[in-house]
Parts: structure tokens; C-alpha cells; sequence
């Protein structure tokens, strides 16, 4: 096989583009070294790995959303679908009485 060809930078941008990007990827993650196979057995893993990281942490942020509400308001909301209603209220009413009780 000629290695020649896999190496050269294609002729249009688009192209020399994407080879840039591969060639940079596969020499950061030292992927150069393996076969085609292994370089496909790494990188579906790899976004395996990623594409649960974001559905997890697309799932749990409406819960830490949930109990940031919690923490600065002081009280749970019943509805939990109002984006930062009386947030800016309760947070200064409980500074207020956090001012109030040390005085």
C-alpha cells in the first residue's frame, strides 16, 4: 500500500480541512500507530463514552436547576416550569432577613 496517498493533503479547502483535523486527531491520540480496525474500535467507544456523558448530564440538570431554585429561594416551588420567577425576590427578602437577625 502506498502511504503516500494517505498522507498528502487533498487539493480542495473543504478536503484539506477535514485531512488537517484527522491528522491532527489520530497524532494527539497517537491513533497512527493502529490498524483501521482499532482506529474504529476507539473512536465508537470514545463517542460512546461522550454521547452518554451529555445525555447524563442533559438529564440532571433540570434537577440541579431544581435545587439551585431550592437553596437561593428558601422554600420549594410547586411548579417547577417557571424559569427564575421570584428568584431575584426571594433572594433579596432573604438577605433582608439575614440582615435583619444580625443586627
Amino acid at each position: 500500500m502506498d502511504l503516500s496517498l494517505v498522507y498528502k493533503p487533498p487539493r480542495s479547502a473543504f478536503k484539506r480541512f477535514i485531512w488537517r483535523w484527522r491528522m491532527w486527531f489520530e497524532s494527539t491520540l497517537a491513533l497512527s500507530m493502529f490498524e483501521g480496525w482499532e482506529k474504529i474500535l476507539i473512536v465508537t467507544i470514545m463517542a460512546i463514552f461522550w454521547g452518554l456523558l451529555i445525555i447524563g448530564i442533559y438529564r440532571y440538570l433540570p434537577f440541579l436547576y431544581q435545587r439551585t431554585i431550592y437553596y437561593l429561594s428558601g422554600t420549594e416551588q410547586k411548579d417547577w416550569t417557571s424559569s427564575f420567577e421570584g428568584v431575584g425576590v426571594a433572594m433579596l427578602s432573604t438577605n433582608a432577613h439575614v440582615l435583619t437577625a444580625e443586627l
